[in-house]
């Protein structure tokens, strides 16, 4: 049952309200009702799929656990369905005094990150390999200008010898959690770029943290678009463990 969350007789204020409403119209097929609990900038998306195919199903929400602060709310949701448990990751954003949901496409609030297993001891540690972080955003930026598919891209993340098995792990539990939220349209954006678009001339390193092993890339020909990468050592080899929405690691 789900415990804290208490069940919406009146309009729903507050996050984890909001959120139960939405998946239980969404559950009972009503749609269009959903929708109007969503923020503008989904409208478009959530219409066209319910347009397509707009199905009841049997749930029981388990838990909403969200961490708010000001006007974002990341949320990991949790039901019963068809017997199994599953678990989703949404955002709500606060618009004129109301919460809405902004997407119902990142697991990741849900994930709990493990401490890396490092491959020698952390204390000895060299500086990361900045430039390992450019080649990767490089050329994975390279490899989607002629290739969108989600499948492939995990294919060619897979083969690269980029990223950490970690990364793929976490990716993969993003991809299918968005096709079980919406089979028609799975994950709306690229979770590495996080966002849709991404610059054309690709990136260059704005800046690092070697405490956390963490860069953050910039843009060439959009300074202002940036992505945080995380670099892990294992066995020696300089990986990457994290980037974009791709398993973000909050530091304490």
């Amino acid at each position: 049952m789900l415990g804290t969350i208490v069940s919406c007789s009146t309009e729903p204020t507050s996050p984890e309200e909001v959120l139960e409403e939405y998946m239980t119209l969404m559950s009972e097929g009503k749609c269009e009702d959903a929708i109007a609990l969503t923020t503008e900038s989904i409208k478009l998306t959530t219409q066209q799929s319910s347009d397509s195919q707009c199905e009841s199903w049997e749930m029981e929400i388990i838990s909403i656990d969200c961490n708010t602060d000001g006007n974002s709310s990341l949320c990991c949701y949790k039901e019963i369905r068809s017997s199994m448990e599953m678990e989703f990751g949404f955002e709500l954003l606060k618009e004129e005094d109301q919460w809405k949901v902004a997407h119902a496409l990142k697991p990741w609030p849900c994930i709990k990150n493990s401490e890396p297993e490092l491959g020698i001891d952390s204390t000895i540690l060299k500086e990361p390999n900045w430039n390992l972080g450019v080649q990767f955003i490089n050329e994975y930026k390279n490899f989607v200008d002629t290739n969108t598919s989600v499948n492939r891209k995990i294919e060619w993340l897979k083969n690269s010898n980029f990223v950490s098995d970690n990364f793929l792990n976490h990716l993969q539990q993003m991809t299918d959690s968005a096709n079980q939220i919406d089979p028609f349209i799975g994950l709306d954006y690229d979770p590495i770029f996080v966002a849709q678009d991404y610059p054309d001339e690709g990136f260059n390193l704005k800046s690092t943290d070697p405490k956390t092993n963490s860069m953050i890339v910039q843009g060439i020909d959009w300074v202002d678009f940036k992505i945080r990468i995380r670099l892990i050592e294992n066995n020696g080899e300089w990986m990457v463990d994290g980037a974009g929405d791709v398993n973000p690691r909050v530091e304490n």
